[in-house]
């Protein structure tokens, strides 16, 4: 199995999710996350980072939050790390859907990565990827700020893909490669099949964002009329 060193470390995503990491289920690193985000040169690629959230204007808020919106969530005190939820359901005093990461890194053949086109407007470089394999919901309380609006063709075939759990088949897991994949006539860009634990970061990266689903609320159905698998 091809591995590409994945970024942001594990140990600095926990710390951003919940504070102060407590190093359960992380790698062991050689030096701290911040020493080795430092170490890391890629001016070219924040740069365009940079770029994007500049063009990337603040939304105003509808009045009522709707299906096919990406807001931003708000995260216990010390948590730092931007997340935000793709709205399936709203059906007050609870919102529901798929946490939405920045770490396409991390990508597995049933993660959704955004690409500028699936919504409307400038895209949120921190609006990374569509967590389908975590649906949850939360009490609304917790949707802080809109972040994206979802066009809908692009909404629509993610509820396709989360109905149908049509997966990636004969794809050979690699740990940070993304590409377009189709399925079921939809098109969208995602990672590949998740490997053995032991040799695949990305178990890790999802149990860390099951644990942060379970501290926000509770698990959700993976679409309109169908529990979690």
């Amino acid at each position: 199995m091809r591995h590409h060193r994945l970024i942001p470390p594990l140990d600095f995503i926990e710390e951003g999710l919940f504070g102060v990491a407590d190093g359960a289920g992380s790698e062991a690193a050689d030096d701290s996350p911040a020493e080795a985000l430092a170490s890391l040169a890629l001016p070219a690629l924040i740069a365009e980072a940079v770029a994007r959230r500049v063009a990337a204007a603040p939304l105003p808020e509808p009045p009522e939050p709707s299906p096919g919106e990406l807001w931003w969530l708000a995260l216990d005190s010390g948590a730092d790390r931007p997340v935000a939820l793709a709205l399936l359901h709203v059906a007050p005093p609870e919102v529901c859907g798929w946490l939405v990461g920045s770490e396409v890194a991390y990508a597995g053949d049933d993660d959704w990565v955004i690409q500028d086109d699936d919504v409307h407007g400038a895209l949120d470089p921190r609006l990374g990827m569509v967590h389908l394999w975590n649906p949850v919901c939360i009490p609304a309380e917790r949707l802080d700020a809109l972040a994206a609006v979802m066009r809908s063709a692009s909404f629509d075939g993610l509820r396709t893909l989360a109905q149908r759990r049509a997966w990636a088949a004969g794809m050979a897991p690699e740990p940070g490669r993304v590409g377009l994949s189709q399925r079921d006539g939809v098109s969208f860009v995602c990672g590949t099949p998740l490997g053995q634990p032991q040799h695949d970061p990305r178990h890790v990266y999802r149990a860390l964002y099951r644990r942060l689903a379970a501290l926000l609320g509770h698990a959700g159905a993976a679409s309109e009329g169908q529990s979690e698998r």
